[in-house]
């Protein structure tokens, strides 16, 4: 009697690290080895680009930040390989912008960052203090400049600014910093004749 081809795996979790990303699925009854097939466009199929011998859970490396990532799973033994998981897409957060310019006037700040591709939103982050992270105050914005006003004259402001994606955000720009110039005293007006 021929033995049987495995049931397809399934995909059960994946995790995003730093330009990689982990796959997790559940063992096959039969299986023997493991075959991934993935792409960037979707609808995966066994022509597309494939790691052999892939082991549980295995580590998709070397990826580049912004770009989507389809994933299907085949399993192997002594009777062929299996039909195909289901699919699994998984986009991979953008590279933080790069700020291009702080600029600050009469009680505002503006800042200029790059455009990066794949985004959709950027948040800029902000406190008096320095070290800014991601639990500091905080603006979401749509352009690739905000203008920060109803400051303080004198005072110094730091920021950091990330973008996102639906794959999540990345991570925060190295801080940039300004000191608004002290305000011009405004000069009390006098009547003619007045003391």
């Amino acid at each position: 009697m021929a033995a049987l081809r495995p049931a397809p795996p399934v995909i059960t979790q994946f995790a995003k690290g730093p330009r990689q990303i982990t796959l997790q699925w559940a063992p096959v009854v039969g299986a023997a080895t493991y075959t991934l097939y993935w792409n960037n466009q979707g609808n995966v199929s066994a022509a597309d680009q494939k790691v052999s011998g892939v082991t549980f859970p295995w580590v998709h490396a070397g990826l580049s930040n912004g770009v989507a990532y389809y994933y299907r799973l085949a399993a192997q033994n002594i009777g062929g390989e299996s039909s195909l998981s289901p699919e699994v897409r998984v986009v991979m957060p953008p590279d933080a912008p790069k700020v291009t310019a702080i600029q600050g006037g009469d009680k505002r700040v503006t800042l200029s960052w790059s455009a990066v591709p794949s985004s959709t939103l950027y948040t800029v982050y902000w406190n008096t203090t320095g070290e800014v992270s991601a639990g500091d105050a905080k603006v979401t914005v749509k352009d690739v400049q905000w203008t920060h006003d109803s400051l303080r004259n004198g005072a110094k402001y730091y920021y950091r600014v990330s973008a996102s994606n639906d794959g999540g955000e990345s991570a925060l720009t190295p801080q940039v910093a300004i000191t608004l110039a002290p305000g011009v005293p405004h000069a009390k007006v006098v009547a003619i004749g007045e003391r």
